[in-house]
């Protein structure tokens, strides 16, 4: 709960100036661990693509499960849909109906 009633917000110049001298000087250290974990991620997808493991990404607050493309036709495809989640720790209800990320309904 804020500490604020969402009704006592008004214009302050002097506070938006505070937070964008804030969002000015955080913002690119921001970015360069964005950038960072982009990276990684993209080696996690390239070694889920290689092998045909599927994973969770535990990095994204909504932990959304990836099923690379060469998993379809591999001879894992072959396993039931629910052994291959126990096994992997991969769990959604339309995770075998693409491949790639599987976004929430929220997004």
């Amino acid at each position: 709960m804020s500490m604020f009633d969402e009704d006592d917000k008004t214009s302050n110049p002097e506070l938006e100036a505070e937070f964008q001298e804030l969002v000015d000087s955080i913002g690119a250290e921001i970015e360069v661990h964005l950038a960072a974990a982009s990276k990684e991620l993209a080696k996690a997808v390239a070694l889920s693509e290689k092998h045909g493991v599927p994973f969770t990404a535990s990095l994204s607050p909504l932990s959304q499960p990836y099923v690379p493309a060469s998993f379809s036709g591999s001879k894992f495809s072959k396993l039931d849909n629910d052994k291959v989640s126990e096994i992997a720790d991969v769990w959604g209800d339309y995770l075998f109906d693409g491949d790639g990320w599987l976004h929430s309904s929220v997004c």
